[in-house]
């Protein structure tokens, strides 16, 4: 979190009479928290701040009291919390940044340590976060937002992720091919599992009902959207017209509850079919919201892993009309 502040940041208010007494707390980076706060010995963090506010706000609970921060970035690790208390009862309380000058107040830890892999990815370890003790919402890189890794995953974070769309005739019970090339399969992937999804009218009237490639009907390599709720393509364009379908049909786990969903969809009007199969290849494991990698349900009366004897089948929904 990180939050950038004008002039005024807090101002709360008692039943401040007209001619009150100013009191002022001093914030600086150069500072101290053991200094007396003033101007030219002044304190060194927010907190420092709060902590002298009670004592200011029973010493002279007439006084307006003002907290003021000067340039520099000041991190923490918890929230400013302001209690009644500490705010002179019959005056005022006021955090701001002094004049002209530009504070940072961020909840925001630097990390450090990076190493950069064979595959020129960047990777490091963070125990804080791996055990619990620190979650955070927002990756910055550079002053700039970057996704972060979500954990648990409805699929395997480092799967090879496919998916092409079809249309439908009446008569057709056609699967699409195995998209994997010849270079992937002698890499060692494989497919996983297959599962398909319903895209919109939109994309039905794209394609009408040909089914001559198009925009979307084509082999894709995607990447997982920001919200970790759709799919987008290399240019980061969601590649759903309804960007939630993709994940409401992986979370069903058998064919009942898939087709349940289909007929669900199909009574909405979406009759296009948006095919989605993700490979696996040895030694690519993620854990993800299902268990163990790859996608070892934790209800063993309802297995999804090849490996366990199950087919894919029991995610493959065989194109046909539904119309």
């Amino acid at each position: 979190m990180r939050q950038s502040f004008g002039p005024l940041l807090v101002m709360i208010c008692g039943a401040a009479p007209l001619l009150a007494a100013e009191v002022s707390l001093h914030v600086a980076p150069r500072g101290s928290d053991q200094a007396a706060g003033d101007a030219a010995m002044p304190l060194a963090t927010p907190h420092a701040a709060t902590a002298r506010l009670a004592g200011v706000a029973k010493d002279s609970p007439d006084a307006d009291v003002r907290v003021l921060l000067h340039s520099g970035v000041y991190r923490i690790e918890h929230p400013l919390v302001i209690h009644r208390e500490q705010v002179p009862s019959r005056g005022s309380l006021t955090f701001a940044a002094v004049s002209g000058e530009r504070v940072v107040i961020s909840g925001g830890r630097r990390i450090t340590g990076w190493t950069v892999n064979d595959d020129n990815s960047w990777s490091v370890s963070v125990p804080a976060a791996a055990e619990g003790e620190w979650t955070f919402r927002e990756l910055f890189v550079d002053g700039q937002r970057r996704p972060r890794a979500r954990h648990p995953s409805l699929v395997v974070l480092t799967a090879l992720l496919l998916a092409w769309s079809v249309t439908l005739n009446a008569a057709d019970e056609s699967t699409p091919p195995n998209p994997l090339t010849d270079a992937e399969k002698q890499a060692g992937w494989t497919l996983l599992f297959d599962g398909q999804t319903l895209t919109g009218p939109n994309e039905r009237s794209a394609t009408g009902q040909s089914r001559q490639p198009g925009d979307i009907t084509r082999t894709n390599r995607l990447a997982i959207s920001f919200s970790r709720r759709y799919l987008v393509d290399a240019k980061g364009a969601p590649f759903f017209y309804l960007c939630d379908t993709a994940w409401d049909l992986f979370m069903r786990l058998d064919r009942e509850e898939a087709d349940e969903y289909l007929k669900k969809r199909a009574e909405q009007g979406f009759n296009v079919i948006m095919a989605i199969r993700i490979g696996w290849k040895p030694g690519e494991d993620e854990k993800n919201a299902y268990g163990e990698p790859p996608l070892i349900d934790k209800d063993p009366a309802r297995p999804n892993d090849v490996r366990l004897g199950s087919r894919p089948g029991s995610w493959m929904i065989r194109p046909r009309s539904i119309g």
